[in-house]
C-alpha cells in the first residue's frame, strides 16, 4: 500500500453516507465494556471481509497488519481489536438490520 496515493475516505461523501447507514444499527453491547465504537467495528469488518477475511481471527490479523491504515481512515489513534472482540460482536448483531 506504500505506492498507493493516500485515500481520505473520511472526506468522501459516499463513505460518509456509508457510515451514516451503519449508525442506524442498534448497539446491543454492554455500555460499560465498550472499547471500540460500533461504526468502527462494522467498517473494519466490512473492509476485512472484502479483502478476504473469512472469520474473526482473519479479521483481527488483517486489522493488526494494517493498524496505521485503519487508524487513518477511521481517524483513530490506534485500533487493534482481537478475534474475541469480533466474535463477541458477531454473536450480538442482528443480521436483519443490514437490509438497507
Amino acid at each position: 500500500m506504500k505506492n498507493v496515493a493516500a485515500i481520505k475516505l473520511h472526506d468522501s461523501k459516499k463513505f460518509t453516507t456509508f457510515l451514516e447507514s451503519l449508525d442506524a444499527v442498534n448497539d446491543l453491547r454492554n455500555k460499560h465494556a465498550i472499547e471500540y465504537h460500533l461504526t468502527d467495528l462494522l467498517v473494519i469488518m466490512v473492509f476485512t471481509t472484502l479483502c478476504g477475511a473469512n472469520n474473526p481471527t482473519e479479521m483481527a490479523e488483517y486489522c493488526q497488519d494494517r493498524v496505521e491504515w485503519f487508524s487513518d481512515i477511521l481517524c483513530l489513534k490506534s485500533i487493534k481489536p482481537s478475534h474475541n472482540t469480533f466474535l463477541r460482536f458477531l454473536e450480538m448483531i442482528n443480521p436483519s438490520e443490514f437490509e438497507f
